[in-house]
């Protein structure tokens, strides 16, 4: 019996083994799939957070370019703005012309409501506005003809506009300006606003002024007010006018050259010319007697330097040495860089365009230039057509200073249009466009004279204008 008893005992504890196994098995299973579903619920979760991700970086993507639009709208509305204040800022300067040669009250109240409309245009773009002394103001109304009958009630009303501008009032002008003047669409004016319109400053002082291409047919430019006294009226003002930037053929041609046997002005070659202002006048005797009563930076100068005295006469017998310390005071004064034109300047803005001997064409006679002792004398700036620059006496008057160092040719001249001042003569610089005294073949556009006693000439046949880079304004 025990043989049996014993194989009963295995068989039970093979069945207790078999239990055990089983139960081990149903164990791995659980932590297996728990060890899936973690493992599954890790997967959903990084999914969950990339694709949370994707739409934080997409609702990103599609800010950044909305805003990108934004600001290219914001600047294609900024462009257009721009091109506003300055036909705004153009449209005072002719009103601001008309009161100095013939102020009238009508003039007066338009110019003071273009002050006002510009003044706020200028404000959006955060530029400098043009400034306004109410001393101005009272001094053309004295000067205004009696036909206007002003009453006092008039004159006292425009004055207190003039110095506490309500926001009534302000809105007021602007509807008017923008409906007789510039047919602008209407602006809305914030009270917090109307406090800075108008700034108590000598009035154009530091003109505020944005550039866009110009056609020939519209000549733009800003003005200096050299002298604050009012004494010399006009003879004071001084005009730049826009010279464009473009290409020309700088120098004398080969059929100009059969003619003109001497001419330095070669070998032709093409030069690039950036913007730049000039001055629409030779100086005068007036401005330079201003300039010169400024505070010296180099050189002492004579206040009264001509052989022929008169305010609106070009001021003449200063050297190249004078007319660099007048611009030097000048941009002290301004706070612009005034210089000397370089010759390309000077070439380019002579030619305004044209390929002929002069602006005018291939001849000149005493209606157009003074020249060849026609009239015997120097004579009042601008009282000869202008080119189509707008700019008088570039032919004949007197001859006019340069910048450049005196070089006998072009050969390896500079073709970005700057003033050559390498490889020269540091004792003498170019003259240009001729004088009262020469003959028409010394008045063309491409001709040039290297003054017989350099930098230091003093004759009554030799004046300059200045230039102002666009940059400066």
């Amino acid at each position: 019996m025990l043989p049996l008893i014993i194989m009963a005992t295995c068989g039970a504890a093979g069945a207790v083994a078999g239990v055990v196994s089983t139960c081990a098995a149903k164990e791995q299973d659980k932590q297996a799939v728990k060890r899936y579903e973690k493992v599954n619920t890790e997967l959903i979760n990084s999914r969950d957070k990339l694709q949370q991700r994707y739409y934080e970086l997409a609702d990103r993507s599609k800010q950044q370019i909305n805003e990108l639009n934004l600001k290219l709208v914001e600047s294609e509305m900024e462009k257009d703005v721009v091109y506003l204040a300055l036909e705004l800022y153009q449209e005072l300067m002719g009103l601001r012309e008309d009161i100095d040669i013939h102020p009238s009250f009508d003039v007066l109240v338009e110019f003071h409501k273009a002050i006002v409309l510009t003044n706020y245009v200028l404000k959006q773009l955060d530029r400098r506005l043009v400034p306004v002394n109410q001393d101005y103001f009272s001094r053309t109304l004295t000067r205004i003809d009696d036909r206007d009958n002003l009453s006092k009630e008039q004159l006292f009303n425009f004055i207190a506009v003039l110095m506490n501008p309500k926001q009534d009032t302000v809105i007021s002008l602007l509807g008017e300006a923008q409906n007789q003047i510039f047919a602008q669409p209407a602006i809305q004016v914030e009270e917090s606003q109307t406090n800075s319109l108008i700034e108590e400053k000598e009035i154009f002082s530091q003109p505020t002024l944005q550039i866009k291409e110009s056609s020939k047919s519209q000549v733009q430019y800003f003005i200096e007010n050299l002298c604050n006294d009012g004494n010399d009226g006009n003879d004071t003002i001084l005009y730049m006018n826009y010279i464009p930037g473009g290409s020309f053929m700088m120098g004398t041609s080969i059929e100009e050259l059969l003619i003109y046997t001497k001419d330095r002005s070669i070998p032709q070659h093409m030069v690039e010319i950036k913007p730049f202002f000039m001055g629409k006048f030779q100086v005068t005797q007036a401005q330079w007697t201003a300039v010169a009563s400024l505070p010296k930076v180099n050189l002492d100068l004579d206040l009264f330097p001509s052989m022929r005295k008169g305010k609106g006469l070009p001021v003449e017998y200063v050297s190249w040495y004078d007319a660099v310390e007048f611009c030097a005071r000048l941009s002290q004064y301004t706070e612009r860089e005034y210089r000397l034109p370089s010759e390309a300047e000077w070439e380019y803005a002579c030619r305004a365009g044209t390929t002929s001997l002069f602006n005018f064409g291939e001849n000149i006679d005493d209606e157009l230039v003074n020249y060849s002792y026609k009239e015997g004398k120097t004579t009042r700036v601008g009282i000869f057509p202008p080119n189509a620059f707008g700019l008088y006496d570039m032919h004949g008057n007197v001859w006019e200073w340069c910048a450049d160092t005196w070089h006998d040719n072009y050969k390896d001249a500079p073709t970005d249009g700057s003033a050559w001042c390498s490889g020269g003569d540091d004792d003498f610089s170019p003259l240009r466009g001729g004088s009262y005294s020469n003959n028409l073949g010394e008045c063309r556009s491409t001709s040039r004279l290297k003054p017989f006693w350099g930098r230091g000439l003093h004759t009554n046949d030799v004046g300059f204008r200045v230039v102002c880079d666009v940059s400066g304004i």
